[in-house]
């Protein structure tokens, strides 16, 4: 895959979000607390693109995000998502600060997000 057709798969947080439903809920919503398979979704006012899921059985509520590294980042998932990129396609290993300045983040961000 080229950097073209990746940004274009993954241009907007939408795009990201419904790859990370798919992958982590390829049959559907699955609870984490008690493995039930009906949820309510809640749009968040805090962060509107990335929604809400409340079981119908225990109330949990849970995120696609929750458990994996994008979990209370404030990193939009675009940029995770091409820093992912950039490190994966580069056999030699791509450097904390290029990373910085092809994604236009701090280097602290981009170390954090290389790590």
């Amino acid at each position: 895959m080229t950097i073209l057709e990746w940004q274009e798969r993954f241009h907007t947080v939408e795009d990201c979000h419904t790859f990370l439903v798919e992958q982590r809920w390829p049959h559907g919503f699955v609870c984490p607390s008690c493995a039930h398979r009906e949820a309510w979704t809640i749009h968040r006012q805090d962060r509107p693109s990335i929604d809400l899921y409340e079981c119908k059985q225990c109330r949990r509520q849970t995120s696609v995000t929750a458990g994996t590294i994008f979990h209370r980042s404030k990193v939009p998932l675009p940029v995770w998502f091409l820093a992912i990129y950039l490190v994966a396609i580069d056999k030699r290993g791509v450097a904390a600060l290029t990373l910085a300045r092809q994604l236009g983040v701090a280097y602290a961000t981009a170390w954090l997000l290389h790590h």
